[in-house]
């Protein structure tokens, strides 16, 4: 009995390191993939720039080269990447938890695929174009290397597709805690404010055109998130109104056929004389709780739904949950018997 906790811990070790070589696997497979294209990718790479770049050490080309493979294969394999992580803690997560996650990671990868293709062909030339040309009417000639280069596009871009998960970050802490539009709107000074300082931070440029090519995205996807934050608080709040009148419908239904008066049918043999009809009781749930439509709902009097009630609202699962019965004292010999000294 001791033995099966450690195995069953070597197993999650064993299944861990299995899934890690086989993304390092796919992540060396699109390296040479990315070394094999790796003059294609120098052309897309240096398109923005318009210049030729330029290494100051031997191993300059050779490292540049590498580098750029190196990124190729994370960016190639990170999506074997994220389904090997996801499938280690899938027996962790229920459905409606893994429904959401995987919901998450696909908006994620198509906001951040929106900011990389925004950045490479709007905001970065642009930005390239003032930092090259600044000095120009100097006498100032630009000498760019390829490592500084590929650090500041790479960082750029990054940069692009963190600052477009920004829709999605709100809706999070909407989920968290719920927010209102009103208070959201209030807030847009400070964003237009926190806009324009985080692209002069991320793009050191004095150029007011270029940080407003940057800051114009974040306020616009800043609107877009209050307009995904009402769409959902609105549906949230009809879904609750729902379900408060799919409750005040169940409990009225309930109650009426409990106070139905029930007509008790004469036997075979016995003569046709008028009856009576004989009152029924209404029965009800004190203070339990209640299903519907597998949702909790505090404890509440309401009247057992019969089967009348459910053929009024056939659309709807109710289920009135029963209170758990006291455990009884357990008795022993010594209770009943005495015990001789």
């Amino acid at each position: 009995m001791a033995a099966e906790p450690t195995a069953t811990f070597a197993e999650h070790i064993q299944e861990l390191r299995s899934r890690l070589m086989w993304s390092m696997l796919f992540v060396a497979i699109g390296a040479g993939v990315g070394y094999v294209l790796h003059d294609k990718l120098l052309i897309i790479l240096q398109q923005p720039l318009h210049e030729s770049l330029y290494y100051t050490t031997p191993t300059g080309a050779f490292s540049f080269i590498m580098k750029i493979c190196a990124v190729f294969g994370l960016v190639v394999a990170l999506p074997a990447m994220l389904y090997h992580s996801f499938a280690f803690f899938e027996p962790l997560l229920n459905r409606r938890l893994r429904r959401s996650i995987v919901l998450y990671v696909l908006l994620s990868f198509a906001l951040a695929c929106l900011g990389i293709t925004f950045a490479y062909f709007i905001s970065l030339p642009a930005a390239l174009h003032f930092l090259v040309n600044f000095g120009s009417d100097g006498g100032i000639e630009s000498l760019i290397t390829a490592n500084e280069y590929f650090n500041f596009v790479l960082a750029y871009i990054a940069g692009f597709a963190v600052l477009f998960q920004l829709p999605l970050i709100i809706t999070f802490i909407n989920r968290i805690k719920p927010l209102t539009t009103g208070k959201l709107m209030g807030g847009t000074r400070y964003v237009v404010l926190a806009s324009f300082v985080v692209a002069a931070i991320i793009t050191p440029t004095p150029d007011p055109l270029n940080q407003a090519l940057m800051a114009g995205p974040i306020i616009l996807l800043y609107f877009a998130s209050v307009s995904v934050v009402a769409a959902i608080n609105m549906k949230a709040r009809r879904r609750q109104r729902k379900l408060e009148a799919d409750t005040s419908v169940i409990d009225e239904a309930a109650i009426a056929v409990a106070m139905e008066p029930e007509v008790s049918k004469p036997a075979p043999d016995a003569p046709a004389v008028a009856r009576a009809p004989a009152p029924r009781p209404m029965v009800t749930a004190a203070r339990r709780p209640v299903m519907v439509n597998d949702v909790m709902l505090p404890g509440r009097n309401v009247a057992v739904p019969s089967y009348q009630s459910r053929k009024v609202t056939p659309q709807l699962s109710v289920q009135v949950l029963q209170e758990p019965k006291p455990a009884q004292p357990v008795r022993l010999i010594s209770d009943v018997m005495p015990v001789s000294k």
